[in-house]
């Protein structure tokens, strides 16, 4: 079976990029059958520098910008109805990008929020103790003061 690869954007492909990330990026339950087109977060370059953030959540990574030792295509998979029978779809590949460069985030993310507000901190202290032995209290003092049961 033949397998075209066509390209109709000639010189002028669009560039795409890789982003590589260390680690692992989980969707929330909610998201598990919303995957296309995910917005996962937001990827910035100041126009005057060569390092690029990536803000995900409450994180932010710092990455820069690395050539690839080969180019990689981009490709789509396009079938055409064929009139001969025993091949029953032709199908061909149309080139829509080229991808000439990674962008690398190799260190750890740096977190967003430093300073967790009180309301959000719940501390529980639990106090476990042996019974105490009870005091008898003298003649006039109240039992509730001077005895734990």
């Amino acid at each position: 079976m033949e397998i075209r690869v066509k390209c109709s954007c000639g010189d002028k492909c669009p560039e795409w990029a890789i982003v590589e990330l260390q680690g692992v990026v989980e969707v929330q339950p909610q998201f598990q059958d919303r995957l296309q087109n995910l917005q996962i977060g937001h990827l910035c370059r100041p126009s005057s520098q060569e390092v690029y953030t990536f803000t995900v959540g409450y994180h932010e990574l710092t990455g820069t910008k690395v050539p690839l030792k080969k180019p990689l295509l981009v490709l789509k998979k396009v079938k055409h109805p064929s009139v001969d029978a025993a091949d029953s779809a032709r199908a061909e590949l149309e080139v829509i990008g080229i991808i000439r460069h990674k962008i690398l985030f190799k260190t750890r993310p740096m977190a967003l929020i430093s300073n967790i507000p009180i309301n959000l901190i719940m501390v529980i202290t639990l106090i476990v103790s042996e019974p105490q032995p009870t005091v008898k209290g003298r003649a006039g003092a109240p039992d509730s003061i001077l005895s734990t049961k």
